[in-house]
């Protein structure tokens, strides 16, 4: 359970600089009012599903299969955008921060 509360420290905080590197000027505010919208969302639901899931089972098996599939719904989003950046960003995201601010 530590780990994947670490996890999606990491991710979370990736999340939000990888946003104005891919996203163009003129849609970033847009952007990160999506971003915030779909983290907020997980944020609502996500305790609420995880007790009635424990509310309706016994012990937390279930739980923690509930919160490792939300960490590969986390990691297959995260290859996802990794190819789209390779295909349509000229690989930004690996760049230093002074090369992209460069270009």
């Amino acid at each position: 359970m530590i780990l994947i509360g670490v996890a999606y420290s990491i991710y979370g905080a990736a999340l939000w600089p990888m946003v104005p590197i891919i996203i163009k000027e003129e849609h970033l505010g847009t952007a990160f009012g999506i971003t915030i919208a779909f983290q907020n969302a997980g944020l609502a639901f996500g305790s609420n599903i995880v007790g009635l899931i424990k509310s309706n089972t016994v012990g937390y098996h279930l739980v923690i299969v509930f919160l490792i599939g939300v960490c590969i719904i986390g990691i297959v989003s995260g290859v996802f955008i990794y190819f789209l950046n390779i295909k349509h960003h000229d690989c930004d995201l690996q760049k230093p921060t002074q090369d992209i601010m460069r270009a």
